[in-house]
């Protein structure tokens, strides 16, 4: 029946999504000790904040705890933007759970530009990881940028 109701009503990617989501969530709250979890002084940005990267403007979401073990970057499928994971409300979650989380418009989408001839999606996302000085980085590439997350474990 969930097949089903997928197919219909066009919301089996917000049920994987969702769902995806909570477990990541749920994996990484044992990932590091309680006492450095949580943050109490935590920022959001307010609106799409913007970064040049190979000459390209990308628009991305930052929400970010005043110190963080870890980043969660979080990719999108093709129909869809930044502005599902605000939606969703998966950003404000792992904020909450001490986790600075970056929802990027890839390059072609939402508020991002075009994607320049020569420049693969490994070596922008490469690019887009080393300008917004991630220690730690965990990709979440849901849908067509799975295949971006597996070239990317070599990094």
């Amino acid at each position: 029946k969930l097949w089903f109701l997928c197919r219909v009503r066009g919301t089996c990617l917000y049920i994987f999504l969702f769902f995806f989501a909570g477990f990541l969530i749920i994996y990484l709250q044992g990932s590091f000790s309680p006492e450095s979890a949580v943050d109490t002084s935590m920022t959001q940005s307010q609106g799409p904040l913007h970064i040049d990267v190979s000459g390209i403007k990308i628009a991305y979401y930052d929400y970010s705890p005043s110190s963080s073990h870890l980043t969660v970057i979080l990719l999108h499928g093709m129909r869809f933007s930044k502005e599902n994971w605000k939606t969703l409300g998966t950003l404000d979650t792992l904020l909450k759970n001490g986790y600075r989380a970056i929802a990027v418009d890839l390059p072609g989408y939402g508020d991002s530009g075009r994607m320049q001839p020569g420049l693969s999606h490994g070596e922008f996302l490469k690019q887009f990881i080393a300008k917004i000085d991630s220690v730690s980085t965990v990709i979440v590439s849901p849908s067509m940028t799975a295949s971006l997350g597996v070239r990317l474990k070599s990094i």
